[in-house]
């Protein structure tokens, strides 16, 4: 029976070369298990570059001097392994971090394709702020769920610790930039994303046109 219309497996790191992480590759194992035990009818996947310094019109976004492999296209490619046909594989390559890979699911995936219920997975400790930034991101229409699942990075007590802190700050700083906003009103929240987010207000304007196209009709 299908619960989600979709599932978004949050990216993790890759290296330049596209080598994905086992952490990764648990959050596209959970997914990938849904699909086949017929869960959902898509899997959504986000490219999350690690940082944009130029755009090239012909090259799409660039960091430094040379292109770095976007996570969504080994994540893409592992999801097919699993068994994930590619016609049900969905990729948002508009994001490179956590608020705007929730953001972009929600207004660049599930809202113009009319989808009502979907999942994210990602890990336990970073959860929480997944969930946060959905409350404020995520239209009433739209029930948007998040699983937790464990990785060797949950149980490292030593990792653990310091990732838990780093998600604290993290959420405080989402909160201050982004807590005020109506929820689901995806012009306020992407007007703030580049005016006022620090990955993305010191973009050139190509690189803020590219990204938010995830949001033009």
């Amino acid at each position: 029976m299908i619960l989600y219309d979709t599932i978004l497996a949050h990216a993790g790191p890759a290296s330049p070369e596209g080598t994905l992480s086992d952490h990764s590759k648990a959050r596209l194992d959970e997914a990938a298990r849904m699909f086949r035990r017929g869960r959902t009818g898509s899997v959504s996947i986000a490219a999350a570059h690690n940082e944009i310094i130029i755009f090239d019109p012909l090259k799409g976004l660039t960091v430094g001097d040379k292109r770095q492999v976007p996570y969504a296209a080994p994540a893409k490619e592992y999801l097919i392994e699993q068994g994930v046909p590619e016609r049900d594989i969905q990729v948002d390559d508009f994001a490179i971090d956590t608020v705007a890979e929730v953001f972009y699911f929600i207004a660049g995936i599930a809202a113009p394709a009319g989808m009502k219920n979907v999942l994210s997975i990602t890990n336990h400790f970073h959860k929480k702020r997944v969930q946060t930034i959905s409350r404020v991101a995520t239209p009433n229409e739209i029930t948007h769920r998040v699983r937790g699942i464990a990785t060797e990075w949950d149980t490292n007590p030593l990792y653990a610790c310091q990732q838990k802190s780093r998600e604290r700050a993290s959420i405080e700083v989402f909160t201050r930039t982004f807590g005020e906003l109506p929820k689901g009103d995806f012009a306020a929240f992407e007007e703030r994303l580049f005016t006022t987010h620090g990955l993305y207000k010191n973009m050139p304007p190509d690189a803020q046109r590219y990204i938010a196209r995830a949001c033009t009709p």
